[in-house]
């Protein structure tokens, strides 16, 4: 830490290493080993403003000031349950959406089956009509 860096630090946070942000204080105290007497002036003048600034007098807000800012400052907005909640309705849509593809999966490999079995069913029956055919007529 160099000394524009220290002084920084002091007139920001004041002379007491406590109120200083803990990732700068090693590096404060190491640079106030290396300076000494720099370190020692940088931290006067920061107790003189510490202490110029702990003597002065509390600033007091008015009563219609402070009725003035609060009444100026935007109101919380009253919290509205939804009509529909609809994180339970997409839900229910994602399980009636899934329930009708399972369906309509179902629905086709049934029907591909059930085709299958009247094609070979018919065409049983045709052998059996025409037993008299050979397979070249019969197959084409």
């Amino acid at each position: 830490m160099d000394a524009e860096r220290f002084e920084t630090l002091t007139a920001a946070y004041g002379a007491d290493p406590r109120r200083w942000p803990s990732a700068e204080r090693a590096r404060a105290d190491a640079f106030m080993a290396a300076d000494k007497a720099r370190a020692e002036r940088i931290l006067f003048e920061a107790r003189l403003v510490d202490a110029a600034l702990d003597a002065s007098p509390t600033p007091q807000v008015s009563h219609a000031l402070r009725e003035a800012i609060l009444a100026s400052a935007p109101q919380p907005r009253a919290e509205r349950k939804p009509f529909f909640d609809f994180s339970r309705w997409a839900m229910a849509g994602a399980a009636l959406a899934c329930a009708l593809v399972v369906g309509v999966m179902a629905g086709a490999g049934a029907v591909q089956r059930v085709t299958a079995d009247a094609q070979a069913d018919a065409l049983i029956a045709d052998v059996d009509n025409n037993v008299a055919m050979d397979d070249q007529e019969f197959l084409g």
